[in-house]
């Protein structure tokens, strides 16, 4: 039996994800794409309404129908289709939530036939079979992030005030705590939602005594991925500080047609080349994951009730 590696793991998971890129470039372009289209927006709004709080605002504070405002009066401009733009963002948003898991479904689906056949094939199937128990885990697995607990924790301290700041730095801490928690010991949900056919409840457990069982071999595949995520973050960073710096000093083409088309423009080619980042890091994760599972699984019936 050999020994777990994650090192191993993920440059067997780089191997088939830059291999079989053909079959999996769309399970982790489109995601990443709705999914940052999302998030620039909500992160925006977010930043708007607490600069525009009585936090930083205390005597003239402004109200989300006063920061939308704008937004809204161009949306309903005549020379705007606002039915056919209401419709696009309603499209967007939905897509943020359901594309993810259904992708995700699919290159598991995948990566555990090319383990064990040699070859990729599409994993449409089983992205549909599956979509219902990995919603309903993804719902729950967004609710402790990082990311969104602070998000929250913006979100009431906005409309509470400093004075509650030691409550909320209190609940939101013991959140955060149980969100690292989660995120670690929950990490194999969806390989036994899609491999083991199991309930996302059951498979809460499963992928819990799963984790305890192989501590530090979870460990390190996690403290891997938390470098490479790093790294990509790094990269998009660049890639979005760059137009924008751009932008500001050529500040002559900000007011004229052609400069709100070339920022247009600039904004959708950096989403686009950021989506593509986060999407090979989005498959290269799942494969990985997917591969570790499958070993694990295999060392398990191995050592028989040492580690079953």
């Amino acid at each position: 039996m050999a020994d777990f590696s994650a090192k191993r793991i993920l440059a067997k998971a780089w191997n088939i994800t830059h291999k079989e890129r053909k079959n999996l470039f769309w399970y982790g372009f489109l995601p990443s794409l709705v999914s940052m289209s999302v998030g620039v927006v909500i992160v925006y709004f977010q930043a708007e309404l607490l600069l525009n709080s009585k936090i930083f605002r205390p005597e003239n504070p402004k109200g989300i129908l006063e920061i939308l405002s704008p937004i809204m009066k161009w949306a309903t401009s005549p020379e705007i289709p606002t039915g056919v733009v209401i419709s696009m963002v309603i499209l967007v948003f939905l897509a943020s939530f359901f594309i993810p898991v259904f992708c995700q479904g699919a290159i598991i689906g995948m990566t555990q036939q090319y383990q064990k056949e040699g070859i990729m094939r599409r994993g449409i199937g089983r992205g549909f079979i599956h979509f219902l128990p990995l919603f309903q885990f993804s719902i729950f697995k967004n609710s402790i992030q990082p990311f969104s607990i602070a998000l929250e924790f913006l979100f009431f301290l906005r409309f509470l005030g400093m004075g509650a700041l030691f409550i909320l730095e209190i609940i939101f801490g013991l959140w955060f705590a149980f969100g690292i928690f989660g995120l670690f010991f929950f990490t194999y949900v969806p390989q036994f939602i899609v491999i083991e056919n199991s309930h996302s409840g059951k498979a809460l457990m499963q992928s819990l005594h799963k984790a305890s069982l192989f501590l530090p071999e979870t460990f390190s595949l996690v403290a891997f991925f938390i470098f490479i995520e790093l790294r990509v973050l790094f990269n998009v960073f660049v890639i979005f500080a760059i137009p924008a710096i751009t932008i500001s000093v050529g500040g002559f083409i900000a007011h004229s047609y052609i400069g709100y088309f070339a920022e247009g423009a600039l904004m959708l080619l950096v989403l686009v080349i950021s989506a593509i980042l986060s999407g090979t890091l989005f498959i290269l994760a799942n494969v990985a994951w997917t591969l570790a599972y499958l070993e694990l699984k295999q060392i398990s019936l191995e050592e028989g009730t040492d580690k079953k």
